[in-house]
């Protein structure tokens, strides 16, 4: 009897361990980084689900300031808007490999109220360049 409870007990967490972590739902990290003519101005990082779609993830840009690099977009002065204007890369990458990327010819940005060396985009840029992103 013994041995029939032990292996049962095996077959149970193998289903549990084995198959559990399949069903679960994980996360999935991305690096954003939005380059201006070849040079990186500003980046962040979010999770997003691993189902999620990549437009799905794109639209997330809408709830999160990006962080100025050592090549910071140029300042408006007096303003609290920018236009990044020339040729803009915006990218979400996964482990390092492009996970969804889009290419414009500029990018209207705000500065984030809570932090000035921050950026976020206008929603409106980010339903634009959502259309562009394959399923």
């Amino acid at each position: 009897m013994h041995a029939r409870t032990a292996r049962w007990a095996c077959v149970s967490l193998g289903i549990v361990f084995g198959f559990g972590g399949c069903s679960m739902p994980g996360q999935r990290y991305l690096d954003a980084e939005s380059q201006l003519d070849g040079r990186v101005v500003m980046q962040t990082g979010f999770g997003v689900p691993d189902g999620w779609s990549r437009q799905q993830a794109w639209n997330r840009l809408k709830n999160y300031s990006l962080a100025s690099t050592s090549n910071p977009p140029p300042r408006p002065e007096k303003s609290s808007e920018n236009l990044l204007e020339g040729q803009v890369r915006m990218a979400l990458n996964h482990v390092g490999r492009a996970f969804a990327v889009v290419e414009t010819e500029s990018l209207r940005c705000v500065i984030d109220p809570s932090d000035p060396m921050r950026w976020i985009i206008s929603s409106e840029d980010v339903m634009r360049l959502a259309k562009s992103i394959p399923p």
